[in-house]
């Protein structure tokens, strides 16, 4: 059991590297994360159907979640809770006992992995790598993060119209070779890890604008429907650390559960808010 827990000294754990080394099909744990979060996300919004299968899907699928360690959903996990709480006790929304008791009980599930070494390593990783810099074999998840952000400034700021194509990777490893004193970049291919500088440096500003225009209207057709709402926003923030669309997994998912809202109608919102 101690092993489910093990952390690596290069700060990797043990359950994630596991799962990556002997799935059946390849998948991110970033990927596999995000569909525990928005199993989770579809319970709480569905806590007085099923009461005990949502509750016991919600604490099982934390525990996992915390296993992969993928940080970026689990601050999303929080962020998730806390929204759902507030729109739970809003005035507008019949407050019910089972809310209070299951809302308390997940927030209180998740500080307790925060509390524990296994997750917390990861995040002290953050406050104690982000200001150093990658030398010869010496890096880690946070430090190259930094690196490969700092190339995507560095080569947005002299993008061409069209941006760069195909020769992105060749662009961004030659980056990565100018502005860092490692070969860390050809043991591993590194891309944008942000799927907005990625829509820029691949396509320049107009397939950005045209991403864009493409959510706007999205969320026009799904702002009824509080479920599709949270489900939308989720994957838009995991975004911001990966190019989570620019894989099948990713793309796939947010496809399908924004077309489920789509046709919503404006009365829908009360009916689902009621429902919470």
């Amino acid at each position: 059991m101690d092993k489910l827990f093990y952390i690596s000294k290069e700060n990797i754990p043990f359950f994630r590297e596991y799962v990556s080394n002997n799935y059946f099909f390849e998948i991110h744990p970033t990927y596999f994360s995000s569909y525990i979060l928005l199993s989770i996300t579809i319970s709480l919004f569905n806590l007085k159907k099923a009461k005990i299968f949502n509750f016991l899907n919600i604490i099982f699928s934390i525990f996992f979640l915390f296993l992969f360690s993928s940080r970026i959903v689990i601050i999303l996990l929080l962020l998730t809770v806390l929204l759902f709480v507030f729109y739970s006790f809003s005035p507008k929304i019949k407050r019910g006992k089972l809310i209070l008791i299951v809302s308390n009980l997940t927030i209180l599930t998740v500080f307790c992995f925060l509390n524990n070494s296994f997750v917390s390593k990861r995040f002290d990783e953050i406050k104690n790598e982000i200001s150093k810099p990658i030398i010869g074999n010496r890096y880690n998840s946070t430090n190259t993060r930094v690196a490969i952000y700092k190339c995507d400034v560095l080569l947005t700021e002299k993008v061409p119209f069209w941006g760069y194509g195909s020769n992105l990777q060749e662009e961004l490893n030659n980056c990565f070779a100018e502005n860092n004193d490692s070969d860390f970049y050809k043991i591993s291919t590194f891309n944008t890890h942000n799927y907005y500088f990625n829509l820029i440096l691949y396509g320049g500003v107009l397939f950005l604008l045209i991403f864009l225009l493409y959510l706007y209207i999205v969320f026009k057709s799904i702002r009824y429907n509080l479920l599709g709402l949270f489900i939308f926003f989720q994957i838009l923030f995991i975004n911001l650390t990966e190019n989570y669309l620019s894989r099948h997994y990713g793309l796939v998912l947010f496809c399908y559960f924004t077309s489920l809202f789509i046709f919503c109608k404006k009365e829908r919102i009360n009916a689902t808010i009621r429902h919470i």
